[in-house]
């Protein structure tokens, strides 16, 4: 198993702020994602949701569909060219 920690940095009233941590864990031929915000960008009114399966609130949540959490997800191709 293998587990790899990202920052999450958001723009938010004109500035990149630290969000919190998303998690990615593999699992022999699987993966899933979670994620848990900072609670100083939770404090900020003006905080938003990082994926909408990520509710904004303290603690560490596990995306409910496993895989990639839908913000990364979208970053993948659509397909692969190959030459």
């Amino acid at each position: 198993m293998a587990r790899h920690e990202i920052e999450v940095w958001l723009p938010l009233q004109g500035a990149y702020v630290f969000a919190g941590r998303l998690f990615v864990t593999h699992l022999r031929n699987s993966f899933n994602t979670s994620f848990e915000y900072a609670s100083e960008y939770i404090a900020n009114p003006a905080s938003y949701t990082f994926d909408p399966a990520f509710k904004l609130r303290l603690g560490a949540q596990v995306h409910p569909k496993g895989g990639f959490a839908g913000a990364l997800s979208d970053s993948q191709p659509d397909h692969w060219e190959s030459d």
